[in-house]
């Protein structure tokens, strides 16, 4: 795993995608382009009512075809282009790229319920950056901003599949693993800790990161929550914060 990261910019931005308009405006005069042609053509070659009646129902069922078609490509376009960003941004945390906190629960919740049945062992950390309030007070908001982004971009770098990675406050953030072991997991957040120290955000040297760690090895009497794991893991962060900061309090 790589240790340190350069400076921080800017929080990434998405910008706008899918030119929907465009495509609507092209497939709109194709369609009318074609009818024009089409009756255009009829009229001129129909030697009777009946041929001319025949190429109108033609032209409405083509028509009809060619508007089915329209409508999937747009419903494509809204699905790709309008739906999906919004369902992603409705999920993630625009700063930091992770899980915003509902939707985080809710997966973490489905992860706990399926360890729980299969026995699989479960760890929890639960991350504060330390002294954020001065951090803000000291540099400005947009620096507090560029460690939470280039906090969460550590983050993502360091979970497996199958993990939760999401914010669930203002600096605090939530990483359930999966499959692992309570010396693994430790290592894991300690990792973490370590890269916060060498970071470079816009004149901020080092940042310094408090988590406390909450293990489930083995199945229980009564059904475990993600929600009870988290609080365990919080209990152990309350301690990590009384006693120094800086440091990874793992719960019994």
């Amino acid at each position: 795993m790589r240790k340190g990261i350069g400076v921080v910019g800017t929080p990434h931005r998405r910008r706008p995608t899918a030119p929907m308009a465009r495509v609507m405006i092209i497939m709109a005069l194709v369609t009318t382009g074609f009818a024009a042609a089409s009756v255009l053509v009829g009229w001129r070659t129909a030697e009777t009512r009946a041929a001319l009646g025949f190429l109108v129902m033609r032209l409405i069922l083509v028509e009809g075809l060619i508007t089915m078609a329209y409508g999937t490509i747009i419903l494509r376009i809204l699905g790709r282009g309008v739906i999906q960003p919004w369902q992603r941004a409705a999920r993630e945390d625009d700063l930091t790229g992770v899980l915003r906190a509902g939707a985080f629960w809710d997966r973490a919740e489905e992860v706990v319920a399926q360890a729980q049945r299969t026995g699989q062992s479960l760890a929890f950390v639960f991350f504060d950056v330390d002294n954020f309030k001065a951090i803000n007070d000291t540099y400005g908001h947009a620096v507090g901003d560029a460690v939470l982004h280039a906090l969460g971009g550590i983050l993502r770098q360091s979970i497996r599949h199958g993990d939760v990675l999401g914010r669930l406050g203002g600096e605090e953030f939530g990483w359930l693993m999966t499959a692992v072991a309570a010396d693994d997991a430790r290592s894991a957040a300690e990792r973490i800790l370590t890269r916060c120290q060498t970071l470079s955000v816009q004149g901020l040297r080092g940042v310094g990161l408090s988590g406390g760690l909450a293990i489930a090895t083995e199945p229980t009497n009564h059904p475990m929550t993600a929600w009870d794991l988290g609080r365990q893991a919080d209990r152990g962060l309350y301690r990590a914060k009384a006693h120094g900061k800086g440091r990874i309090i793992q719960m019994p």
